[in-house]
């Protein structure tokens, strides 16, 4: 399937997205393990990252660390991350919900999805929230503001 995601003047680097998995994967580990005070950070990092990612601690972490290792970014389309981000804000509010009224069979299920997505995307760059977006945009759930012309093929 040929990726329906259109070309978007604003740029994120793979290299911060893949990283951000590991991190929100080690953030929502420390919050089963100690206390899910991480998994309410986990709501205000993924709100910062959807709207704002500029001002995302754990984005910014990212960077820091890559800059510091002086990994080359590899720019990809924000809009798909972005979307996927969203998807993170859902799964980090559905864990604190699901934890705070102590429904079990759920909060292990949201535990279970969240923490494999962001270990696909971690350790085998695979961003499920980026098919998913990639398939409700060619089936035309979602809207971009981005315009793209096309050329007219020659026959």
């Amino acid at each position: 399937m040929a990726s329906a995601c259109p070309i978007s003047p604003t740029k994120i680097d793979e290299h911060v997205a893949r990283l951000n998995g590991a991190l929100t994967l080690t953030f929502i580990i420390l919050g089963l393990i100690y206390t899910p005070i991480f998994w309410y950070i986990l709501v205000v990092d993924f709100a910062l990252r959807s709207f704002a990612i500029q001002l995302s601690p754990i984005a910014r972490t990212s960077k820091l660390i890559l800059a510091s290792l002086k990994i080359e970014p590899k720019p990809i389309p924000i809009e798909p991350k972005k979307f996927s981000a969203k998807l993170g804000l859902i799964f980090s509010i559905l864990l604190v919900i699901s934890n705070f009224t102590h429904v079990f069979a759920f909060y292990e299920a949201v535990l279970l999805l969240f923490s494999f997505a962001v270990s696909l995307e971690s350790i085998f760059n695979f961003c499920l929230g980026c098919k998913i977006y990639s398939v409700l945009l060619s089936l035309g759930f979602l809207n971009t503001n981005t315009k793209i012309k096309r050329r007219k093929r020659k026959r």
